[in-house]
């Protein structure tokens, strides 16, 4: 065969090769994203789910949210903390009996869709563990019903927001289930500021938590307190969580795809 032949077969195998090697360092960098949107869950028209059944929580796409439910039998009275679910499109009562309502009146698919909201204003008082394998990239928030007019009007037990207040929700990572271990990164975003009370569904990145991120915790905060702490309704609504799968560990085949490259390259050279 001739020279010009060999040395033509043998750069079209170093394309051919370099091709392939790159094909697996994208593939082993690529990541499925899904969202979380709660229509997964079976829900009654007008309905709502608070944990009544002592399940301690739910699960939604993978990840579970977590719930704790209190029932007194002498006075007759319920509560809860951490994550409900609701299709409700009340978004009229403005009061505590209208809780299980998001001020958009549906989730993110519309009105009377699902979503979640969870309730409790101390660090981690609601908490989501993500799928294994996956990481947060944003969440999709808004308030409830009963929090906004709260925040719009004032009630019997909180004020009425000026243009100096505020209401935060803060976002943190956490390296282990159940908002326990290190934390990855922290995020706070308003639910109320500078005189505007959230009435839409709003995007929060999540991207800067890490790949590490096993689980994230909540903690809302406001500038309305009194003797016995917040005087805002604590719960925000919750219509979605967007994941995206964790690669798998590239560092073995960057290094083989490397020793390959340079193999690949001798061999040129030498005929060259």
């Amino acid at each position: 065969m001739p020279v010009n032949t060999i040395r033509i077969n043998k750069q079209a195998s170093f394309m051919n090769i370099t091709v392939l090697i790159s094909a697996c360092l994208l593939f082993s960098g690529s990541a499925h994203a899904a969202t979380i949107d709660f229509s997964s869950l079976s829900l009654a028209p007008a309905s709502y789910w608070n944990g009544s059944n002592n399940a301690g929580g739910f699960t939604a796409g993978g990840a579970f949210f977590n719930n704790s439910y209190y029932y007194d039998t002498t006075y007759n009275y319920e509560s809860w903390t951490g994550f409900a679910y609701s299709n409700i499109t009340n978004t009229t009562t403005t009061d505590y009996t209208n809780q299980y309502s998001a001020i958009t009146g549906g989730g993110i698919l519309g009105a009377g869709s699902n979503y979640a909201m969870a309730f409790g204003a101390g660090p981690n008082d609601s908490f989501i563990d993500l799928p294994n394998s996956n990481r947060p990239d944003a969440m999709t928030i808004t308030n409830t019903t009963y929090t906004y007019y709260s925040m719009l009007n004032g009630d019997q037990f909180a004020k009425k927001f000026t243009s100096s207040d505020w209401f935060l929700l803060t976002i943190t990572g956490y390296a282990g289930a159940g908002a326990t271990g290190s934390t990855t990164g922290v995020v706070n975003t308003y639910l109320a500021n500078n005189g505007s009370i959230l009435n839409t569904w709003k995007s929060v990145s999540l991207t800067g938590l890490g790949s590490t991120t096993k689980s994230l915790g909540f903690e809302l905060t406001s500038t309305d307190n009194g003797t016995y702490g917040m005087n805002t309704p604590a719960y925000f609504a919750l219509g979605a969580v967007q994941i995206s799968a964790v690669p798998e560990p590239s560092t073995t085949i960057m290094a083989v795809a490397s020793a390959v490259l340079a193999l690949v390259i001798k061999k040129r050279r030498q005929i060259a």
